[in-house]
Order: structure tokens, then sequence, then C-alpha cells
């Protein structure tokens, strides 16, 4: 079996902890692990591979370090459909797969592997296997599976279910038929495609297309794709769809109620990296890392505080962060888009102070690493190296820099540095705009020209 992991996420759910660029499936919320590192470990020791945004590919490839995974770099996102078909030029036609979304939490691994297995037999006699999850309560914010008649360990799927509202919900418990749709699809790779040929031509094309293309033209074919889903583009049409209970504690954490419930199902409070002193406080969740926070006879709250943004909200509520991000984004969409601190493939860097046409960031280039060749049209720079040796090139100069060294770099003119050894510099721009997009690249060699 080769598990395909999907692991495009958009970061808005867990904001402000998760950012466009740094989305939940890379968060370290279990004792430094991640949700992709957890996902990867699950597979046991099984071939991976993981198709992600090429945006995200250097925090992808540092999470699947150990488990020697491959790493697939989506040009554009284009939902699961075609994520799962480009994953699957990759694999053979009778392998059977294992789709898995990145950030997803499974509490007993043994019982998930049992219904693993259970789900290969079954793909292996020519059905489309879901993974549905027990219900345990009227949740509103996920899709359901109708169970129909048996068929092994599992049932032929009588129907999918959009997410409904909390009457429905409610009837959808209590009837004892449905499942929540949990993301997860086994099947024969031969199975699905023959079913993405029936029922979504398009996207069999789309399929095909990817086989057999070059390097140059792989961006064009994949800006072409359908963006949709595989529950809308097969799962809901073929007649092949099998589902297994599954009641192996899943959760999606896809709000901040969700994560709470997972680290204290109950009334207590839970802290995430804070030291907290709660009175007369209760189901409370506080994220603020370094940070001592006292709670005074209050409950059913999220607080998360970043280095940009605290955020105090109702758990009840915490479906609607979106709207939160929505609004925020409007006014500050580097706020929605990254932290103050964003790891890139080259270092990290990390903004230390910004005003009105002014912002001073850290900067760390790791040893044998390289900023792109880039210019800026809004702002000019001034670096100053505080450790390290490295090689820069300003316009048609290339010269070695060490700690002590101060680079003016003007406005428009191109620029980038690789360091000999691991390199420190502090970043002084100043300019009439100092967003991330004012940087315009003339070579990368992590491949972000876009």
């Amino acid at each position: 079996m080769t598990f395909l992991i999907l692991a495009g996420g958009s970061g808005k759910r867990l904001f402000p902890l998760s950012r466009e660029t740094f989305p939940k499936q890379f968060l370290p919320l279990f004792n430094g692990r991640s949700l992709l590192e957890e996902t990867l470990s699950r597979a046991c020791g099984k071939r991976c591979l993981i198709v992600g945004s090429s945006e995200s590919a250097h925090l992808l490839k540092n999470a699947s370090e150990k488990a020697a995974a491959e790493v697939l770099a989506e040009p554009f996102g284009r939902n699961t459909a075609p994520a799962i078909l480009f994953g699957l030029t990759c694999v053979d036609d009778e392998e059977i797969v294992a789709v898995m979304p990145a950030d997803h939490y499974i509490q007993d691994r043994p019982l998930f592997q049992e219904r693993l297995q259970e789900a290969e037999k079954l793909a292996g006699d020519g059905y489309i296997v879901t993974l549905g999850i027990c219900p345990d309560a009227p949740e509103t914010g996920y899709g359901y599976i109708k169970k129909g008649r048996p068929a092994g360990t599992g049932y032929v799927v009588d129907s999918f279910t959009e997410k409904p509202d909390e009457e429905k919900a409610r009837s959808y418990l209590d009837s004892g038929d449905y499942l929540w749709n949990s993301g997860m699809f086994i099947f024969k790779k031969k199975t699905l495609l023959g079913e993405f040929k029936n029922l979504s031509p398009q996207l069999y094309d789309f399929y095909e297309a990817l086989s057999c293309s070059r390097e140059e033209s792989f961006q064009a074919i994949y800006q072409k794709a359908p963006d949709i889903s595989i529950d809308y583009a097969v799962m809901e049409k073929t007649k092949k769809a099998v589902v297994i209970p599954g009641d192996f504690g899943w959760s999606d954490i896809g709000s901040w109620r969700a994560l709470k419930a997972l680290f204290d199902p109950g009334e207590g409070n839970v802290s995430l990296n804070a030291e907290l002193f709660p009175l007369e406080s209760q189901n409370n969740i506080v994220s603020a890392p370094g940070k001592t926070v006292g709670l005074l006879g209050v409950d059913n709250l999220v607080v998360a505080d970043t280095k940009d943004f605290l955020f105090i909200g109702s758990l009840e509520r915490s479906q609607e962060v979106k709207e939160i991000v929505s609004i925020v984004g409007k006014k500050y969409p580097e706020t929605v888009r990254s932290h103050k601190d964003e790891i890139r493939p080259w270092g990290e860097f990390t903004t230390l102070e910004e005003g009105d046409g002014f912002k001073v960031k850290k900067i760390t280039v790791s040893s044998g690493e390289k900023l792109s060749l880039q210019y800026h049209h809004h702002r000019e720079e001034n670096w100053i190296i505080v450790q390290g040796d490295a090689l820069m090139t300003l316009g048609e100069r290339t010269f070695s820099v060490k700690a002590g060294d101060t680079v003016a770099i003007p406005r428009g003119e191109t620029h980038t540095i690789e360091g000999v050894s691991l390199t420190i510099f502090i970043e002084v721009q100043r300019g009439d705009y100092l967003g991330e997009d004012d940087i315009v690249r003339l070579d990368d060699r992590y491949g972000r020209m876009k």
C-alpha cells in the first residue's frame, strides 16, 4: 500500500496560530511534532507521497526527512481531485493507495491499522473505500455518509450529504445510519482511474496529460485543471463506494473548539504553551508562547496571542474564525498570510519592528543556502552583517561579506546572498510599500519564480 498524503491546507480555522504560509498541518502541537509528522508515522514504513503547494515544499521536505517521503509540489491549488490524480502519476496501476489528509489526528493507532487492513481487502476486490467516523455529537461542520446494505466489514454507501443544520444533524445522529465523512479513501489505482474516466472525463484527461507532460508544460496543464473535490468528482456518483465505520478516536481539528476537546474533552482549561493561572474559569484554551496568563471568571474562551495578533473568542463560535480572517485580511493581508517569524527554504527571518515607511528584520541564511536573485519596485534596503561569512551579488558585482560589514541596496537593484557559513544580518527596509509580494525573482534555486 502507498500512502498519498494531502497537505494543501489554507491555514484559516486555527488563526492566528495557523496562517496561509504555515497552516495547521505544520503546527508543532504534539510534544514538538506536527500533524503531518503524526500522519507520516501512521504509515508504519509504507511508501509515502505528499502532495502540497510549491510554496510550502520546503516545510514538507523538512517534515518528511525522517519518513523518507516523496514530496510532489503543486504549482496551483486545485482541490483534492487534481491533487490525488497528481499523486497517482507516481503509482503503478495495481497498487492500492490510501489517501490521507495531513492535518487529522487519530488516537487509537492499532484500531486504525485494523480498519485500514479491512479497507485494503475491500479495495483489492474492486471497491473504493472510505473510512467514516462514528459520530458522537450533532456536528454541523462535517459532511455525512449514509450507510446502505452490508458489504464485507463495511457498508455500501447509500449517499453523501453536505454539512447539515443542527436539527438535521441531530436526526442523523439519532438514526444511527450516518457517519462523518473523514476524507480518507482506499482504492486500487486502476479502479479509481476507471471511475474518473467514466464519471469525470475532464479530470481523466488532466491525469493523462500530466502523466506524459514535460517540465515546461506542467504548470500550464495544472493551471487548467478543474477545481473540484474527490467527493464531487467521483464519490457521490460511483456505484463502487463502500464505507467502513471508524471508531479510532479521530479529529480533523477543524476549529479551536475541536483542538480544545482533543486535549481535554471535559470542562478543564487547556494551555498549549503558556503558564496559566485560572480562577473561577473553565473550558478555555490558551495559546500564548512564553507568556504567563491569568483568567478570572471567564468560560468557553479561546485566547490566542502571537507576536502580531491577539485573538479572543467564544469556543462555541470557533467555526466563525474564518470570518475574522476575512475582515483582518482586507486591511492587513500580510498578517493573514504569514507570521512575523517565517521559515524559508534558505533559512528564516523574524520581523523585529515596523512602522510607517520602514521595517526591520533579522535574517538567517543557512550555510550553503542562497536567497533568490531579486529586486524591489517600492523599497530600498540596508543590510548589516552581524554573524558569519557570505558571498553577495549586488548589480554586476559579486563580493565577500562578513560580520561588521554593511551593504546599501538601492531600489530596483538586483541582489542576492549565499551563506558560506551560517550568516545572520539585520535588514532595514524603507519605502512606500513593504509587503513580501514586492519581490521580483530573476533566479531561484528553490523554484519560487512566481
